[in-house]
Formats: C-alpha cells, sequence, structure tokens
C-alpha cells in the first residue's frame, strides 16, 4: 500500500477498482442474461382486470406481442397455448372459474375468473412454466 503522509494513495485505489472492473466483470449486462431464459413475462388477472404483471420485452416486441395474443385468448376452464414460431417464445395461460355463494344483481351466483398467464423460452420444459 503506498501511503502519502500517513493516508492511503486515492490514485493506487482507483487504478486497482479500476483494473478490477475493467478486467473482471462481464460486459454484457446481468439483466440482458436473466431474461434470455426462462419465464419471461407473467401476469395474474381477475376477471378483465389484469392486477399483477412481471417481465420485460426482449427488445424486438416479441414478448409483448404474444403476451397480447395470449390474453386476448377467450377464457376456457383450464390451459390454453399460444407460440411464436418467429421468435422461438411459448405462452401457457391458466383459468380458474371462482364460483361464490352470494347472489349477484341478477340473482345469479357470484363468477369470478382467475387467469395465471406467462410467457417463456421454448428451452425452458412446459412443466416448468405451468
Amino acid at each position: 500500500e503506498t501511503k502519502i503522509k500517513g493516508k492511503a494513495d486515492p490514485l493506487l485505489f482507483h487504478n486497482i477498482r479500476d483494473t478490477f472492473y475493467h478486467n473482471y466483470i462481464p460486459r454484457t449486462p446481468i439483466i440482458s442474461i436473466m431474461t434470455r431464459t426462462g419465464i419471461l413475462w407473467s401476469s395474474i388477472s381477475r376477471d378483465d382486470v389484469m392486477l399483477v404483471e412481471a417481465g420485460e420485452d426482449d427488445g424486438t416486441g416479441a414478448v409483448i406481442d404474444l403476451a397480447q395474443k395470449l390474453v386476448k385468448k377467450k377464457p376456457t376452464p383450464g390451459w390454453e397455448f399460444s407460440n411464436s414460431r418467429k421468435s422461438g417464445l411459448k405462452g401457457i395461460k391458466f383459468h380458474v372459474y371462482d364460483i361464490g355463494g352470494d347472489e349477484g344483481l341478477k340473482g345469479e351466483p357470484s363468477k369470478i375468473i382467475w387467469k395465471f398467464a406467462c410467457i417463456y423460452e421454448s428451452s425452458l420444459e412446459e412443466i416448468q412454466a405451468k
């Protein structure tokens, strides 16, 4: 350690730090590495209201396009699937019908449709996406 009048040399520290960052830290941002594999986007909706959404687009618009295509599909009990051959992405959506005991405005039992959706890389197995 180089000392100038009893203090550590700030220039020496600066050079060591810069050398470390330039030689050992990958130049590709960590976020872009994480978004290339696995689940890229997911959401939870109740009826037609999206309650929560997480993820981001890959920069080409493919994730957003497939997500919109998947969300627009008519709700049916069980699984819905969608894919994009162009981008290699897949989408899956699960519907749960919740029929309550409370009567709605028309005197019928209340019905809530829960939707769980995700867009994922084709390298991820379908069972993992589910």
